[in-house]
């Protein structure tokens, strides 16, 4: 789910899963 917090950590790991 990229892009699902709407915030972005980078410009391949957009999941934010931390």
């Amino acid at each position: 789910m990229p892009g699902l917090l709407g915030k972005p950590k980078s410009a391949h790991e957009t999941e934010d899963t931390a």
